[in-house]
């Protein structure tokens, strides 16, 4: 589940994997100055992303974490990936008018 802020109201958008399983997100973790960091990656957004945002966290199938974390060569390929459509919950959506 990814919870993002969506203005200085703080409303809250809600993004689930429409099949229900739990989101996987790429990322590199590493030691900083005797701290833990960690940076998650981000790719454009798709269909499902872009009413809210440009961007989104580039999303990991389930049978492919090992591979992210184990696995160089396929590495290219998870980068390039599309990350699977989501699925949208806000307790309400701001509307928009058209403009004439």
């Amino acid at each position: 589940m990814l919870r993002r802020k969506r203005n200085r109201a703080k409303d809250k958008i809600t993004f689930l994997r429409k099949d229900g399983i739990a989101l996987y997100i790429a990322g590199f973790y590493s030691w900083f100055q005797d701290k833990p960091c960690f940076v998650i990656l981000t790719t454009r957004a798709n269909s499902s992303m872009k009413s809210t945002h440009s961007r989104m966290p580039l999303i990991l199938e389930p049978d492919q974490v090992r591979e992210w974390l184990e696995n160089n060569e396929k590495t290219k390929d998870i980068l390039n990936q599309e990350s699977c459509m989501l699925k949208k919950e806000a307790e309400y959506e701001q509307q928009r008018l058209p403009f004439f």
